[in-house]
């Protein structure tokens, strides 16, 4: 019984299969057409018309020429013609003998579209680009052409130049058209040369060139640089290649070996004419605006567009030359040599109208200055025109000089000036100058003066106290008799006022009238403190406990009664815990309720990273100090 079963399926399928071979069996009539690596199925069932209906009804891509021979199929498929190829086609595998409008088709043909190499002779224009081991290599279009080199060794062809070539197409590898030539000539009609120092250029043109552009012309189409101004007599060229027209040179050219007798816009140019040009020395007399350098032996340098130009001293007379000023020179080149231009003067003089003299100390400068800017700048607008370090600030007087060269103003001296050896009554402003006036600067002393500073050393009688590094010193006998030794302590700062001792010229002695230590008493000071700042502080001790790890915790009150537990947050860097002060050291036996001094800065302290005032033990030079807090008395 299951025997029968497995007959019975097999007859089943058996009978399907057949019943399917049957449908087949029933094609529509039609061609194939393959194209490159395509194959079209083209149904010809009840169709009238040519192959190339055909296909043009179809999905191929087809394009042609009508021709008095038929049509000439010039693109189809993944195939097109170009210079160098054509497109052919077989009928069941021969070559097709009527053209793909004319030949007759039946059910079944196979027709084979291909892309042929043009192996007939060609006249196109190539340009010639390179040589190798074997051939001479043209370009036309995006593709390249070689030629055998036994072909072309009687043609002297020019790189990067075009040609009528007449070539018969022999194989192709890829982009590369290998061909042989029976045929070569230039397009150009002559070519002329350009000689521009060792540098030769050769520049072709055609007869119609030749008849429409001037020799300008030519040379400004080529990649020669070429540069030039209009005047009255023609062009005058300014730049030819690496020639370049200036105060001291002039170009010209040669044609032929012969002085060129006509401009670059009117002279005539023939097949084979050499054009020299030349750079060459300005030996006429002109007048030039140069600035004076420096003095050489028996020379004076001046300075022109990177150029040196040598004049004799003799030839100067007694004008005073200034260096880095503008004098207008009459004369002219004699010769030139490595390191510049000598040139022959008939006259000099100031391209300024007046100088004067800025003294400062051992250094004098000369300003100059003309009419107009004599007229629109103050001394001081006229000052800060020059290389010299000036510092003011302006004040209901006027501007005060705080630093001018060497000089500085600081809390001892103060910079004043004569002008032609006279006090000068007037500020930088408003004083007049004429040529030839003398200013002289000087730092003077003070009378007086109020300043904060650092006691850095005691001596037997005196004490020396620094304020942005200028030291000064306090006597004991000018001391006010309230104060004592005790109260001054090493590492403090100090307010100090008093009159400036006017008999020492080596050093800053100051005469005291009062002295207090320079203190923060009042908490809300301190918001403004930057990170690094040191400063001495008055605090009240409110609370303290000992640390076992690092020393005595405390809290401390202002003036004003302000606690330190309430300005943690309000400090230029917020801290969220009430500890302000950094642990200070154990050796202060601090009191509660007592008031202090101490020398403190303001810091980020390691482990917490949290910004605190920690007591600071050095001076100004980093020794440390014997003790930073002291007793308020």
């Amino acid at each position: 019984m299951k025997n029968f079963k497995v007959l019975l399926l097999f007859v089943f399928i058996f009978v399907g299969f057949f019943a399917c071979s049957e449908d087949l069996s029933t094609d529509i009539p039609s061609i194939e057409v393959t194209i490159g690596e395509e194959t079209h199925l083209l149904e010809i069932d009840d169709f009238d018309g040519s192959l190339l209906d055909l296909i043009e009804n179809s999905s191929i891509e087809v394009t042609y020429e009508s021709t008095n021979y038929g049509a000439m199929i010039t693109a189809i498929g993944s195939l097109s013609q170009d210079q160098f190829h054509w497109i052919g086609f077989t009928k069941n595998n021969e070559t097709a003998d009527q053209g793909v409008d004319t030949i007759d088709f039946v059910d079944g043909d196979i027709f084979e579209f291909t892309e042929n190499l043009s192996t007939w002779s060609l006249s196109l224009t190539l340009n010639y680009q390179d040589i190798n081991q074997d051939s001479y290599i043209f370009v036309f279009e995006d593709t390249s052409i070689y030629v055998p080199k036994d072909q072309m060794s009687q043609f002297d062809l020019i790189q990067g130049e075009d040609y009528h070539v007449t070539l018969t197409p022999t194989s192709e590898d890829q982009s590369i058209i290998y061909a042989s030539v029976s045929e070569i000539s230039p397009i150009y009609d002559g070519s002329i040369d350009i000689k521009i120092g060792e540098n030769i250029s050769e520049i072709f043109y055609t007869n119609e060139m030749k008849s429409t552009m001037s020799l300008m012309d030519l040379i400004e189409s080529s990649p020669i640089q070429l540069n030039y101004i209009e005047t009255t007599y023609g062009p005058m060229l300014t730049q030819i290649g690496e020639y370049q027209q200036d105060d001291f040179h002039w170009i010209g050219f040669m044609k032929n070996n012969e002085f060129a007798s006509l401009g670059l816009d009117q002279i005539e140019y023939s097949n084979g004419d050499v054009f020299e040009f030349t750079e060459n020395l300005s030996t006429w007399t002109q007048e030039l605006t140069m600035t004076y350098d420096v003095m050489e032996e028996d020379h004076y340098i001046f300075l022109i567009n990177d150029t040196s130009v040598y004049v004799e001293v003799s030839q100067v007379n007694d004008l005073e030359l200034i260096s880095g000023e503008e004098y207008h020179l009459i004369g002219s080149a004699l010769e030139e040599g490595i390191e510049g231009v000598q040139f022959s003067i008939t006259q000099i003089s100031p391209a300024y109208d007046g100088v004067v003299d800025i003294i400062l100390e051992d250094e004098t400068y000369k300003l100059t200055f003309t009419n107009e800017m004599q007229d629109q700048m103050s001394l001081l607008d006229l000052i800060e025109t020059y290389e010299i370090d000036l510092k003011y600030t302006d004040t209901t007087y006027g501007p005060m000089v705080t630093k001018i060269g060497s000089l500085q103003a600081d809390d001892f001296h103060w910079i004043g000036f004569t002008k032609n050896g006279e006090f000068a009554m007037e500020g930088l402003d408003q004083i007049n100058y004429m040529d030839a006036d003398v200013f002289t600067f000087s730092e003077n002393l003070l009378f007086s003066t109020n300043l904060s500073a650092e006691l850095v050393s005691k001596a037997d009688d005196y004490y020396v106290f620094e304020n942005q590094n200028q030291a000064f010193k306090v006597y004991h006998e000018d001391l006010p008799q309230a104060y004592l030794e005790d109260y001054l302590h090493l590492g403090f700062f100090y307010r100090l006022s008093g009159e400036i001792d006017q008999s020492h010229e080596n050093e800053n002695v100051l005469l005291v009238d009062e002295i207090n230590i320079d203190y923060i008493e009042d908490f809300r000071e301190l918001f403004e403190i930057e990170e690094g700042e040191i400063f001495i502080l008055k605090f009240k001790v409110t609370y303290q406990v000992e640390s076992s790890e690092f020393g005595i915790e405390i809290f401390a009150e202002d003036i004003n009664g302000l606690s330190s537990t309430d300005i943690s947050n309000q400090m230029k860097y917020p801290s969220t815990t009430n500890y302000i002060f950094y642990t200070i050291p154990d050796g202060y036996d601090l009191n509660l309720d007592q008031v202090y001094v101490g020398k403190f800065i303001y810091q980020v302290n390691a482990p917490s990273s949290i910004p605190q005032i920690t007591l600071y033990e050095f001076d100004l030079y980093g020794n440390p100090l014997d003790q930073a807090i002291y007793l308020s008395e």
